[in-house]
Formats: C-alpha cells, structure tokens, sequence
C-alpha cells in the first residue's frame, strides 16, 4: 500500500482557509498563520492537497505541528482520503531534536505494515522539518521522497546515500585493511557479473553493493524470500579485497541453539557427549574471509546475545576483528571475518516488538541493501529468463538426451506477465521443470506447469469485427485490468507496470476508455 507522510504547513492552511465554509474555522486558521494579523494570500492548492489529487494513497498521514486540534480535525476531514491528522507537541518547528524524536517515533509506529511503500512530501513545513524527513527516509526507513513545483507533483531523486557516500567516507579512515581507495576504482570492481537485470531498482542495490564490498564494513541484505540474497554477498565477497580468501555460508534457521553455537565459534574436546576432538566453528575457518549469516532474524534471543559480543571489536581493533571463546573452552579465539547478514523479516517491526535485539541490528548494517522482488524489476525478467535457461541448457547439456531448449514467444510472454511471489528462485524452478518437460526444442507455458492465459488477439473474429481502433482499446482495457490487478487495485503503482510515465496518464487514458465505473468496485 502507498503511504503519503507530510507535516502540514502554512501553504496548506492557505489553500484549506479558501476553500473552508466555515467562518469559525477560517478565523482559526487565519489566526494560526498570520498571528491575527489578517488574511494571507494562498495558491489555490497546497502542497498536500496537490499530491492527492493527482496520485492515488492508501493512507496518508499527515503531521500537524499547532496548537488548535479544532482546526486539525477539520483539515483531516478536508483531506478525506483515509487522511490522518496526527497531533504532536512541537514547541519549536525548527528544533531538530525535538523534530526527530517526533519523525522517528511516528514512523516507528508505522513499521507494522512491511508492505507498505512510503512516500515523504518535503514541500510542506519548515526546512527543519525537510532536512529530517531526508535524514530519516535516506538511512532507518526508506521512502520516496515527493515534492510540489507550480502545481506538479515531482519524484525527488536525492543523489548520496547517507548510508554511503557520508557514513563509509568517515569509517573509511578507520579501516585499516583498504582504506582510501577512490571511487574511481568501482568500476573495476568485479564479481557483480552474475547479477542480471538493467532496472534502476537493480542498478541502484549493484551500485551499492559495489561501494559496500571495497570496505571493511558489515553488510545487511534484506528482500523477499528467493531474491537472490546469498548470489549478491558472493558478489560482495568476489568484489573486495577478500577475493582470494573463504566465503562461508551458514543458515541461522536451520540449527538450533546450541547446534548454532558451536558451528559458528567450535568447541573443545569434551565440552559434550559425542565432542571426541576440538574442532574449530565457523569463525576460525572463515579468518580473512567472508561469514555470510542468512537468515539472521530466526536467531533465538540467547544468539543474539553472543552475536552481539562477537561483532563488537576490542577498543583500537580493525571492524573485522572478531573475538571469540569456543564451547566449553576458557581461552578466547580471535579471527578477522567480514560479516553479511540476511533476511526476508522486518527487522525494525521485531525490534518494535522485542523479537531482535536494536543493538544487534545496528551493528549488522553499517550498510543496508534491500534486493528488489522481481515484480518490481521492470524490464528484467525476460533478459533474466533467457539467461537462466542458457545455463540450465549448458548444466544439462552434458547429458546426450537433453536437447537445448528455447522459449516460444507465448511462454516468454507469460513468463514477463506473471506476478512470481516466489522471485528469482520460483523462476528458476519453473525454467527447470519446463526444459526437462519439453517433448521438442521449444518451452510452452504448460511445460513450465504455469497457466494459460487466454489469447490477445482473436483470430476467428469476422470481416466485420476487425476494427482496428475497437481493438486497440479492448487490448488496452485488457492490460489496464491486469495491471490493476497485479498492483493491489493500486493506480500509482500499475502505471509503473504499464511502463506510463505518469500517473495522470493513465487516469486519462482511464477516463478516454470509460473504465471509471471499473475501479468504483
């Protein structure tokens, strides 16, 4: 669901104040925003009110700064929209203490709802209240950021991660393994060769992951299950200085407790029946290289804890430096492990709720990357599809009964309009079944067990049914439909599926097909 976060401001009063009927809530609001001194002149729209016209929000919320709750609930009803006016004490709307604490416990609140997409409207309030809204949507909760010029709604891209280019640059001083190597040299940083995919969302978690593998730091990775979370920390691993050094992989879910305790820093003999010889854990085995921790939030609070000891390096010790004592020993170990973690949980929603320790979380992501589900990878799932069948062709090829296969147009079309909850890995596995279920060199759209969608075009249709405008805007109802489908019934995010650059183009092509009754459902 699409979520709008805004403070209100003065701009919004203006226009709220032109268009009220209400004489006592026009004196309030004119005392609110000239101090009694008058009627200020406003545009016709504020800022808030300009967003919602033109984009389409499950719930917006909106931040509201004053005094007068009166006016407060009059605003939330002039909005509508699921609006709601939250009322927060700010004595001083240019206090960045006072704002943040406000900000961060709001949207903390807001955490329930994994699912939601948020958007932050920087054009409303102060600019103390912008400059938090950009601290917190670049770093603890990631947002797009929407701002209002002469009454068009524009998608900020804000160029620096916080995250990156700021926090990276102040530790780069401190890693004593590759620190000062320039920018330069990320475009010769390899091992990113297996990420498939041109879409900007992909672009944007490569180019971070890049930045991320030339630092000693650690890495947390979350994403939908079968996003190819352990594909991109080889790819971190592969692209740093650590190359040539072990990349370990072990998965926090599958081994309880006491199994996970001594995988990960080894026991000594006989510290429990079957422990006939020391063995070293995970730590040891992975020194100079690369621990890769998946599934981190199924860790039971007892993990947690000693994660959290082991992550924190002794005062004047390089950030990889891990220190630790084996099961049953009384003599610490030490190991230099670069640590990335992994999860399809929402972390910050556990810690909320005392699932997953703050501390820990903080310390996991000195650099966070959240890998795109593959719905969202707009014009990469069929380069994708290709590229996995090539290989499954290559693997299978060595078998002189399989014969190399291709996709027919219909399969490959089914395959770039399928939703695919199950992202990369349910891709791969649909690919594999229909290459070893082929009868021919071809792959259908039942071969791969997936269903058949009905034909687009209608090839027994008679002379007089082949009106090609008719047609046309059948086929762009068809695909406006599905879209709106595959979206949630959500408008501003089918649009981008649609390959629109706009949402108010396809609210026009909408109202241009008569498809408004369509959406009143």
């Amino acid at each position: 669901m699409d979520v709008l976060y805004s403070w209100v401001g003065h701009a919004d009063l203006k226009s709220f104040l032109l268009q009220s009927a209400d004489e006592d809530i026009k004196s309030r609001v004119i005392s609110i925003i000239s101090g009694g001194n008058g009627l200020m002149k406003g545009d016709a729209l504020g800022p808030i009110e300009s967003v919602v016209r033109n984009r389409e929000f499950g719930k917006v919320v909106l931040l509201w700064s004053y005094s007068d709750q009166m006016v407060a609930k009059a605003y939330e009803d002039f909005i509508g929209c699921n609006c709601m006016v939250k009322c927060l004490s700010i004595k001083n709307p240019i206090d960045y203490e006072e704002i943040y604490k406000a900000v961060d416990k709001t949207l903390g609140e807001q955490e329930d709802h994994s699912d939601d997409h948020r958007h932050i409207l920087l054009s409303s309030g102060t600019p103390a209240m912008a400059a938090v809204w950009l601290l917190l949507g670049k770093t603890k909760y990631p947002a797009t950021f929407l701002q209002v010029f002469k009454g068009k709604v524009i998608e900020t891209g804000i160029p620096f991660d916080l995250r990156l280019d700021v926090i990276s640059g102040i530790i780069r001083e401190n890693d004593q393994k590759i620190g000062g190597i320039p920018d330069s040299l990320l475009k010769d940083a390899s091992g990113f060769n297996e990420i498939v995919g041109s879409s900007s969302v992909m672009r944007q978690a490569v180019n971070m992951g890049r930045h991320a593998a030339l630092h000693d730091v650690n890495v947390l990775l979350t994403g939908e299950s079968g996003t190819g979370k352990e594909m991109f920390a080889r790819a971190i691993h592969l692209a740093s200085h650590r190359s040539s050094r072990p990349f370990v992989a072990v998965n926090c879910a599958a081994l309880t407790e006491s199994l996970l305790d001594s995988e990960l820093f080894g026991y000594v003999k006989g510290a429990f029946t079957g422990a006939a010889k020391d063995s070293e854990g995970l730590f040891r085995k992975t020194d100079g290289g690369t621990l890769f921790l998946d599934e981190i939030g199924e860790c039971s609070p007892g993990m947690q804890r000693k994660l959290l000891r082991v992550l924190q390096p002794p005062v004047g010790r390089p950030f990889t430096f891990r220190e630790f004592t084996p099961v049953g020993g009384s003599k610490a170990d030490h190991a230099d492990v670069r640590i990335i973690a992994a999860t399809n949980r929402n972390l910050i929603h556990d810690i909320n709720s005392g699932a997953f320790r703050g501390d820990l979380f903080y310390r996991l992501s000195s650099v966070s990357i959240c890998l795109p589900p593959l719905r969202e990878r707009a014009g990469d799932i069929s380069i994708l599809a290709e590229h996995l069948l090539s290989r499954i062709n290559e693997e299978l090829g060595a078998n002189p009964l399989y014969t190399p296969k291709r996709f027919t147009a219909e399969a490959l079309r089914t395959i770039e309009t399928r939703r695919w909850e199950g992202n990369v890995r349910e891709l791969l596995n649909a690919i594999i079944q229909g290459a070893v279920m082929a009868t021919s060199d071809v792959i259908r759209t039942e071969d791969m067990g997936l269903p058949v969608e009905e034909p687009i075009i209608d090839e027994t249709a008679e002379a007089d049914d082949l009106n090609l405008d008719k047609a046309i805007d059948n086929l762009k109802r068809k695909y406006i439909q599905m879209a709106i489908e595959k979206a949630g019934n959500s408008k501003s995010k089918a649009y981008k599926l649609l390959g629109m650059k706009s949402y108010q183009r396809l609210d026009s092509m909408i109202r241009s097909l008569g498809m408004e009754d369509y959406f009143m459902h």
